[in-house]
């Protein structure tokens, strides 16, 4: 048996999704209110000061979620040529490394950004999104949305199969809403 679209498409956006989640995890950290530096290397053994390191050119890790805080409205539409992302994100930094995210896992697709900037709500991490993207693959009409503390999913999937592991990546990716599958088989 060869390996479906699905299999294909988890295989190319999954650990992109996962490299950038590791690069947002690069820099500067807190701890208790302290910053505490990066463990990089020293630059000379000699106790001599080196040349002035340059300033961060990467933008600043995104701050880490806040489990209190509601999962706020999003929607992902599998589009003919692509997909729209809509909704909202806590910042310009999560909004921008899902949308080169996708970008990057699904070259020549077109993603359309609907998404907006809301610090008060949550979103689900990006490798569980990933999750969600890979078993859709046979779903060409694919919609999740989150509105009003409910998770939609629509479209047409090949089986019962496609359709069940759907319902369950978006359940992990947004844990404790409400799940109306309205998802057809053919």
């Amino acid at each position: 048996m060869r390996p479906g679209p699905g299999w294909w498409a988890a295989l190319l956006v999954v650990p992109l999704l996962l490299a950038v989640i590791g690069w947002a995890g690069f820099g500067d950290r807190e701890v208790a209110g302290q910053a505490v530096p990066s463990a990089d290397p020293p630059t000379a053994m000699s106790g001599a000061p080196g040349p002035p390191t340059p300033a961060p050119t990467t933008p600043a890790a995104a701050p880490p979620a806040r489990s209190d805080l509601p999962f706020g409205p999003f929607s992902i539409t599998r589009s003919t040529d692509g997909f729209v992302i809509g909704g909202k994100m806590p910042d310009e930094g999560q909004k921008s490394s899902l949308i080169e995210a996708i970008r990057m896992a699904m070259p020549g697709a077109v993603v359309g950004d609907e998404l907006g900037v809301d610090p008060n709500v949550r979103v689900p991490d990006v490798a569980l999104l990933a999750g969600v993207f890979s078993v859709t693959a046979n779903i060409p009409d694919f919609r999740v949305t989150v509105d009003r503390g409910v998770l939609t999913l629509t479209g047409v999937a090949p089986g019962e199969r496609e359709r069940a592991s759907v319902e369950s990546a978006a359940t992990e990716a947004w844990p404790g809403l409400p799940v109306v599958n309205d998802i057809r088989v053919k």
